[in-house]
């Protein structure tokens, strides 16, 4: 039974200065069962970080969201403001894309991680005090006694990344959204917050949704992969699947853009999506992708093609349909 069930999710954004809408989410759905890590991939604005805030209702006010999300078998749209609290950050709990942004920047460290204990149980303050170190050591912070009792100014991305861990550990969620959770990191740090989260969510068999634009994180940490555009699913397989066999046109273009290993790197000419993402405030009545693509028939212009199912992958294209269309 899937943890976490997303059906026929929409979000669309008012704006404030026109008429127009933009529909940055379509007709989502998705399927994450526990102690699983799904990654949800694609260009930036194409909706993967409006799926993880529509799960805890966390979108902006100019948003309407539509479609059911079931968590633990209960449809948790359904749930008044203070009935989602007590799901928020204890058995839902979100890493932000920014911790810099995040953390409140008048609150020691320690403080801000006792926050998050005191709705889980009613520890002492010795007792709340031990749960916050022992959370620190548990992402692997250095001298967690001292960071405890600093301010997010004196601590270095990484270690603000850590505490961001940390925060969302400290209500002992089952399902753990992480949204970018290595931007703006250098490699070796990448590596080691990515180890932490690949650590805890085996060790504590957490349910892990993953928003990267990293396909090397991709293949380091997810089961399974979701790949969007525009708002829509184009493509979901195992990660094997996706990074060996690639259906959709959009999903080998992602790939085909990664840097490759070179003895010689002067002479290695990176592969790049000619084009633009189209306007998901305009109507978009078939595929968002053809005016890119290579492999673009007339009827990618004309008709959606519909979502094809085949051994636990999905694909929405027309390609396989060649012969017939």
């Amino acid at each position: 039974m899937a943890l976490l069930r997303i059906e026929d999710l929409n979000v669309l954004f008012k704006s404030e200065n026109s008429d127009k809408s933009v529909h940055a989410v379509k007709g989502l759905s998705l399927e994450l069962k526990a102690g699983e890590c799904l990654a949800i991939v694609g260009e930036s604005g194409c909706g993967k970080s409006t799926v993880l805030s529509s799960v805890l209702r966390l979108l902006a006010v100019n948003a309407k969201q539509s479609g059911n999300i079931f968590f633990k078998n209960e449809n948790i749209t359904t749930l008044s403001e203070k009935e989602l609290q007590k799901i928020r950050g204890k058995e839902i709990a979100m890493i932000f894309q920014d911790p810099m942004s995040s953390l409140n920047p008048t609150m020691k460290i320690g403080e801000q991680i006792a926050e998050a204990l005191k709705d889980v149980k009613n520890f002492s303050a010795v007792d709340k005090h031990s749960k916050v170190i022992e959370f620190l050591k548990m992402t692997g912070l250095s001298d967690p006694e001292i960071r405890a009792k600093q301010y997010p100014f004196e601590l270095s991305g990484g270690m603000l990344q850590r505490v961001a861990i940390a925060m969302a550990l400290a209500g002992e969620p089952c399902l753990i959204m992480a949204d970018e959770p290595t931007t703006a990191l250098d490699v070796s740090i990448q590596k080691q917050v990515l180890n932490i989260l690949k650590h805890l969510q085996q060790q504590h068999q957490l349910a892990l949704l993953l928003v990267t634009h990293d396909l090397g994180i991709v293949a380091e940490m997810a089961d399974s992969v979701l790949v969007m555009y525009a708002g829509e699913l184009v493509e979901q397989a195992s990660v094997e699947k996706i990074l060996k066999e690639p259906k959709h046109p959009y999903t080998l273009a992602l790939l085909a853009s990664l840097p490759a290993f070179s003895k010689d790197a002067s002479k290695t000419e990176l592969s790049s999506i000619e084009g633009q993402p189209p306007d998901l405030s305009l109507p978009i009545p078939a595929c968002a992708f053809v005016d890119r693509c290579e492999y673009a028939m007339n009827v990618c212009a004309s008709r959606k093609a519909p979502i094809i199912e085949n051994k636990q992958s999905l694909l929405r294209c027309w390609l396989p349909h060649k012969e017939q269309v």
